[in-house]
């Protein structure tokens, strides 16, 4: 872009370019679009907090269930596909991030497969652009892959579900 340019033409730049990855003409960051998907960890943390009724320390509760770090760090992405909500508090050192989260009615309606969620989301330097188009849908046994034993995390009788 040169002087002459306007930002209607750096966000036109953008909109061409930020699905594979280019740097913005306007301020040199770089800048890409970003389809994430819920994954195996926090989706596991996500069915033990399924047998909570109250707000649960998510780190917590992965250490307790022996769950990979990665299941408390990417929990809260979880909020994206209306799942989770997080705990309205602030810590004494300022910080809104408690830990604390709970599952939402929709998140115990995927807990137990009666709805199946969007399988993925656009995000663009952290911000939720949406479910694209051709997202396909994805249930909760598929979101937990081979790596989680749906019936074993929750440990019921299978001829409940």
């Amino acid at each position: 872009m040169d002087l002459e340019s306007t930002l209607r033409d750096g966000r036109q730049y953008l909109n061409a370019h930020a699905a594979t990855g280019c740097d913005c003409p306007c301020c040199g960051q770089r800048v890409k679009i970003y389809k994430r998907k819920p994954y195996a960890p926090p989706v596991a943390a996500l069915c033990h907090l399924y047998r909570q009724h109250e707000y649960a320390h998510i780190p917590g509760l992965v250490r307790k269930h022996g769950l990979p770090i990665s299941a408390s760090a990417d929990f809260s992405k979880l909020r994206f596909w209306g799942l989770v909500e997080e705990l309205d508090d602030i810590r004494a050192d300022g910080s809104p991030r408690n830990g604390y989260w709970r599952i939402t009615p929709k998140g115990r309606k995927f807990v137990r497969g009666e709805i199946t969620i969007p399988k993925y989301r656009l995000f663009l330097s952290g911000i939720d652009l949406g479910v694209p188009e051709d997202s396909p849908q994805l249930g909760i046994r598929e979101a937990l892959g081979s790596q989680f034993d749906y019936l074993e995390i929750l440990r019921v009788d299978p001829e409940l579900f």
